[in-house]
């Protein structure tokens, strides 16, 4: 197994940190990407976000249904399904 590359950076006046680039190449990240933050285990955890269904969180056959918000083809059947009962 690879030894964990670990890296120091300066958080500045606003709160910002860089991430160097091979850090956001091994997991995707281009310029304008969100991500979530969160803490886990006394730690600061970024995660890439991904679009997933609004209802049950699935990142499989999406449609949009607003700005930044999604809804799976499974979830979309259901609800019509409902609709027309």
């Amino acid at each position: 197994m690879a030894q964990e590359q670990k890296i120091t950076k300066t958080i500045d006046n606003l709160g910002r940190v860089l991430i160097p680039k091979d850090l956001r190449k091994q997991i995707g990240l281009q310029s304008e990407d969100e991500l979530e933050m969160s803490v886990q285990n006394g730690k600061i955890v970024l995660e890439k976000k991904t679009k997933r269904c609004t209802i049950c969180m699935s990142e499989e056959s999406l449609l949009v249904i607003g700005q930044n918000r999604f809804i799976c083809n499974k979830c979309k059947t259901e609800i019509e399904q409902i609709e027309n009962e």
